[in-house]
């Protein structure tokens, strides 16, 4: 897989445009983690959408991260069937992945580009040209590396990263501190 690092964190967008962290500077708001249990995946799915989609609408030129697998896949369905209701627009979203295959070709079937394509923007309306997945069958891996990098920081971060929420259960168990 490639997968690029970004020298530097992804800037929170209202930390951005405050103008009060030094030039060169990296802000990165955080926030305490909300858990929420769900009856179900959909139910999970709307929620990740619903944060997705406020996310999305606190800027007229947002960007998006996105992931592979079966995980996101209800997500982008819920996502979809909300572009259909016209409750979201992405026409004017930016969105990149998270990573690709070396040495597949973009337009592979089995690439994450394709898989993107198909199960992201087409579905949700996205513009193919506005999604950026990095070139794993570029020639200079390190110069696609710092191509990728400086197309999210010139679009001013990412605003909000759907990376999966897995179908997995979690148990919390009584910690003793020491």
């Amino acid at each position: 897989e490639l997968r690029c690092s970004l020298k530097q964190s992804a800037r929170g967008r209202s930390q951005r445009s405050s103008g009060n962290a030094p030039q060169g500077s990296t802000s990165v708001l955080l926030t305490k983690p909300r858990i929420e249990v769900v009856k179900n995946q959909d139910a999970g799915a709307a929620i990740a959408a619903d944060l997705i989609q406020k996310a999305l609408a606190t800027s007229t030129s947002p960007v998006l991260g996105v992931a592979t697998g079966a995980t996101p896949q209800p997500v982008y369905r819920e996502l979809a069937k909300r572009r259909q209701q016209n409750s979201v627009s992405f026409e004017n979203v930016r969105a990149s992945a998270l990573d690709e295959y070396v040495g597949l070709p973009a337009r592979s079937d089995a690439s994450y580009r394709a898989f993107l394509e198909q199960q992201f923007a087409l579905p949700v309306g996205m513009p193919l040209g506005a999604l950026d997945v990095p070139d794993g069958a570029a020639p200079d891996l390190s110069a696609e590396c710092s191509r990728y990098e400086s197309a999210i920081l010139n679009a001013g971060g990412v605003d909000v990263r759907h990376t999966g929420h897995g179908d997995h259960r979690l148990s919390l168990r009584p910690y003793a501190h020491r």
